[in-house]
């Protein structure tokens, strides 16, 4: 990571980043005690929140007796009211009466409503203003005691949230069909339910120091390597921003360089995929209000495998693996490659179909390259409104503008057949990349090999095939090179390029290796 980068100001308030691990609410007041007195408390807690208009407060007496008031605070929307009414309003009122009137309640009424009176679960003391306001705006109700400087923070969270559904970015033929959700709390219940072992660490932090978003970093204690644990500890807990909406902040902010093309960090929205990193030793952030993880360290293999690879028939997951491969080098470089053979290598082209190319280009009125990025261009603008409108819609506009635009191109003039087929064929085949990010940036290197074959042909598509490995070579997530196997890892059977068979389990093909990874030279870590 380059030592003193500095983020600009923007739409999340990003500040420079301290290096430090007192995490993303460092520099802040010290907390303010909570007062004894209940009217002091309430006044203080409302001019915190600003007298909003969501915020709740029942005043009541506990047991009905006029000498012990109590007030229960919550945020409307974020708690669950009935749950409020059921487990702390109408126990505090009505049950502890019996109680209180036989004198059976004394000393310090706050623990004994917690142990006795309360059916409510997960009670936790509150000692000041600060721990309150957290345990409001996570959606839980506070309950305040007259005459007493602790509060009780009760779990009844009940903001609307988005049911457990299959996954739309990794779809699957077989295989689960759960994926990850906006709460980190569901996500990661998904996760422990794949991996049914106390070995399954689950580490909570705080980024934000206005949005506070809960982080959970998983990995599996044993397994996963303790400095590459640290080294993703200790960049979560120096980011210092106002706001992290969603794990892609975080992937920004935690990555090893401010630029990049390929993703270095793993996204996905489904439990299985994170559960079998996991299990190879790697490490998983759950963010909150995000469906998507970050796994990492991560290489450029993993972008063309998928969950599904290893639930279907051995010889059925090679093909596709390949077929993916194929597809991979195909989006890269096949308009590059149609561009320099029409241009400078006409001798590599059968005799009838150069003919066809050159008369099908006789007509067009403007110089190959500048046919083919416009074509390109255009793929990208339709990809682009198919996403963005409405899925009713968009695929139609995305299929029926495609073929309406190519054919009427092709009968105008302003473009051959041949180029409106090879750039539709390389658009076709970026879908076959299972990672949305990877297909993107395969989609962005088509236009520099276009300039390069444009200019030099062949030797251009050389010259850029060699930058664009050394480029790979130099990159590096977490301490491990992007183009490594994953032995760095593991000493178990990887399969970086193509599916090994499903064998039984051997203990001695488990072994993790001791060595760490070789770290990038000039790191601060």
């Amino acid at each position: 990571m380059a030592k003193g980068r500095r983020l600009q100001p923007g739409m999340f308030g990003f500040r420079k980043r301290q290096r430090n691990d007192t995490g993303g609410q460092s520099g802040q007041s010290q907390p303010r005690p909570l007062p004894a007195k209940l009217a002091d408390s309430l006044q203080q807690i409302r001019q915190e929140f600003h007298d909003a208009s969501d915020l709740v407060v029942k005043q009541f007496c506990i047991g009905g007796i006029a000498a012990r008031k109590a007030a229960v605070l919550y945020l409307e929307g974020m708690a669950d009211g009935k749950a409020v009414k059921e487990a702390v309003i109408e126990p505090l009122m009505l049950w502890a009466r019996p109680q209180l009137g036989g004198g059976a309640l004394r000393g310090n009424l706050p623990e004994q409503i917690r142990q006795r009176l309360s059916p409510a679960q997960n009670m936790i003391n509150l000692h000041s203003m600060q721990e309150v306001a957290e345990q409001l705006l996570e959606g839980n109700s506070v309950l305040l005691v007259d005459g007493f400087s602790v509060a009780l923070g009760t779990e009844n969270r009940g903001f609307p949230k988005r049911a457990v559904e299959a996954p739309e970015t990794e779809v699957v033929v077989r295989g689960p069909r759960e994926g990850f959700t906006e709460v980190v709390r569901d996500s990661v219940a998904l996760v422990r339910r794949r991996l049914k072992t106390p070995g399954l660490v689950v580490e909570q932090m705080r980024v934000g120091r206005r949005s506070v978003t809960d982080v959970r970093l998983l990995y599996l204690a044993g397994v996963a390597r303790p400095e590459l644990v640290r080294e993703v500890r200790r960049r979560v807990q120096a980011i210092d921003v106002d706001m992290a909406p969603e794990s892609g902040i975080i992937e920004q902010l935690i990555s090893d360089y401010l630029l990049w093309l390929f993703p270095l960090i793993q996204s996905t929205e489904r439990p299985d995929t994170v559960a079998a990193s996991l299990a190879e030793g790697r490490v998983a952030l759950l963010v909150d209000h995000s469906p998507f993880a970050l796994i990492m360290p991560n290489t450029l293999f993993q972008f063309f495998s998928t969950a599904e690879d290893y639930y279907q028939q051995y010889l059925v997951s090679l093909m596709l693996r390949l077929i993916r491969l194929g597809a991979f080098a195909i989006s890269t470089f096949i308009t590059a490659i149609y561009i320099a053979s029409s241009s400078f290598h006409q001798e590599l082209i059968p005799l009838p179909l150069l003919l066809n190319i050159a008369a099908s280009e006789a007509g067009v009125p403007f110089p190959l390259p500048i046919t083919a990025v416009a074509i390109e261009l255009l793929l990208e603008v339709l990809r682009e409104a198919g996403i963005r409108l409405p899925r009713q819609v968009g695929q139609a506009v995305s299929i029926v503008g495609a073929i309406v635009l190519g054919q009427a191109a092709v009968q105008a003039g302003f473009a051959s057949a041949g180029l409106v087929i090879v750039a539709a064929l390389g658009t076709i085949a970026s879908f076959a990349i299972p990672n949305f990010e990877a297909a993107v940036a395969v989609r962005l290197l088509r236009f520099p090999f276009i300039l390069l074959a444009s200019v030099l042909g062949f030797y251009g598509l050389f010259l850029g095939a060699v930058i664009l490995l050394f480029y790979l070579s130099s990159l590096q997530c977490f301490g491990v090179p992007f183009l490594s196997s994953g032995r760095a890892l593991m000493l178990s059977s990887y399969d970086p390029w193509t599916r090994s068979p499903v064998r039984p389990y051997a203990p001695r093909e488990r072994i993790r290796q001791a060595t760490p990874p070789r770290r990038r030279q000039g790191s601060d870590r």
